[in-house]
């Protein structure tokens, strides 16, 4: 019986381990991209190639402040991503300490 069923049993492990790897068991990929802005600039983060956030200020301070460099906005990027990654599902948040620590310039 099963030298006559070999060929069916190696296609259905072979469809079950193309559907677990295509719909099942996906690597998310978290990445940023600078973006320019008038005057500085932003970064978006990006999940999986699909926007997920557009930071177009620096984030926690008052008013329309953007990066100075493009390095300051990557290193914020960065940041955000450790957080992402290391709570799932939570929206993450910067405070000005933290903006300080990364030398970060913005009026205060």
């Amino acid at each position: 019986m099963l030298k006559k069923n070999w060929p069916y049993l190696l296609l259905f492990f072979a469809a079950s381990f193309y559907i677990y790897k295509k719909f099942i068991f996906k690597k998310e990929t978290i990445n940023y991209k600078i973006i320019e802005l008038k005057g500085g600039y932003g970064y978006q983060i990006l999940e999986n190639d699909k926007l997920f956030i557009e930071q177009t200020t620096i984030p926690g301070v008052k008013g329309y402040q953007v990066f100075l460099k493009e390095e300051e906005a990557a290193t914020i990027a960065n940041v955000v991503i450790q957080k992402m990654k290391a709570k799932k599902g939570a929206m993450p948040s910067i405070s000005l300490k933290e903006l300080d620590s990364c030398k970060i310039a913005y009026l205060k």
